[in-house]
């Protein structure tokens, strides 16, 4: 159980790595564009992008540009909502290469 314990503290250590440096580049580049909130837990970043109500327009741009997320409608159990003003970062050692 000790192996398990540590590998854990080992992962949990690398994730608040990887979503600090994300935060820290979203203050960079994204702090009059954007919001978020920092996730106490989970492999994801919430973003919402200020005055754009079509993330999934912004996907397509972003990844002609080699950048990839996820458009909020993708996460709603709504299958009606098809435009969304967020979209999810997930902590990607990829992603963080790019920053």
């Amino acid at each position: 159980m000790e192996g398990f314990k540590a590998h854990t503290e080992k992962i949990s250590r690398y994730y608040k790595s990887q979503r600090d440096t994300i935060i820290l580049a979203l203050q960079k580049h994204m702090a009059d564009l954007a919001t978020w909130r920092v996730p106490e837990a989970g492999i994801y970043v919430w973003v919402k992008i200020i005055n754009i109500d079509d993330t999934v327009k912004l996907t397509k741009l972003a990844m002609l540009n080699g950048v990839a997320f996820v458009p909020g409608n993708a996460f709603s159990a709504d299958e009606s909502i098809v435009n969304s003003s967020f979209f999810k970062i997930g902590i990607l050692a990829q992603f963080l290469k790019i920053v």
